[in-house]
C-alpha cells in the first residue's frame, strides 16, 4: 500500500544493552527526544523511499 501496511511493517521489540538503555532514558528528557526529525523526514523524497525507523537510527 502507498502509505505503508503489513508490507512496511518491522518488529519493535528488540533486545538493548544497559548503554542503550540509559541513552533511551536521556533522549526522553529532551523537549524533542533527541531525534533529527528532519533527517527521517519523506519531504523532498521518491515515492518509494522506506523511512529508515530502526533503533540505532533514532540514537544518532
Amino acid at each position: 500500500s502507498q502509505y505503508g501496511g503489513r508490507d512496511r511493517q518491522i518488529p519493535l521489540l528488540q533486545l538493548i544493552d544497559r548503554a542503550q538503555a540509559r541513552r533511551l532514558l536521556a533522549m526522553g528528557a529532551t523537549q524533542d527526544f533527541g531525534v533529527d526529525f528532519h533527517k527521517l523526514s519523506a519531504k523532498g523524497r521518491p515515492a518509494s523511499w522506506r523511512y529508515p525507523f530502526t533503533l540505532q537510527t533514532l540514537m544518532h
